[in-house]
């Protein structure tokens, strides 16, 4: 089954709707690159909008890309999309201010076409109940990443089969 699958985003919207929590429900959605995690998550979170435009938001963790300068200079630019190409501490200071929701938080957006994160893209305002957050480190067990999974009140991860990804 497809990330993009009508019954897969069914399935995920159903879970997510039958996940009770007070305050916001924070929503990881994993996997490695080309996995689908980004068509997932944009199709989860359009379909929980549907007559509303508050009641989900996405955040990509791609936002927190570290500049090309920046990599350059650690010697890390050939390694870009390694966990340490990507700013963690801000990434997990986001999801600090998303979990308490008492205020508006912009977040960045990572832009592709011009390779470089665009601070203050996006706007996940208090009202949001539902923030779905997507990327390849959210569910890690390594340093600092791993301390992202306490934010998260429902997970999931896409196990796609190699040969899939290598043609992606």
């Amino acid at each position: 089954m497809s990330a993009a699958d009508p019954q897969h985003i069914d399935q995920v919207c159903k879970a997510i709707k039958n996940r009770a929590v007070t305050g916001r429900l924070m929503v990881a959605i994993a996997g490695a690159p080309a996995s689908g995690k980004s068509t997932l998550a944009q199709a989860v979170t359009d379909q929980l909008n549907a007559g509303t435009h508050t009641e989900a938001c996405l955040v990509p963790m791609d936002g927190f890309h570290k500049d090309n300068q920046i990599l350059r200079r650690d010697g890390l630019l050939d390694r870009k999309g390694a966990p340490a190409t990507f700013d963690v501490h801000g990434f997990l200071s986001m999801l600090r201010r998303l979990r308490a929701r008492d205020e508006d938080v912009y977040v960045p957006l990572f832009d592709r076409t011009r390779d470089l994160a665009i601070a203050g893209a996006a706007c996940i305002p208090t009202e949001c109940r539902t923030v779905i957050v997507e990327g390849n480190y959210l569910l890690t067990n390594t340093p600092h990443w791993a301390d992202a999974k306490a934010f998260f009140d429902l997970t999931i991860f896409l196990q796609v089969n190699m040969d899939v990804l290598q043609r992606r």
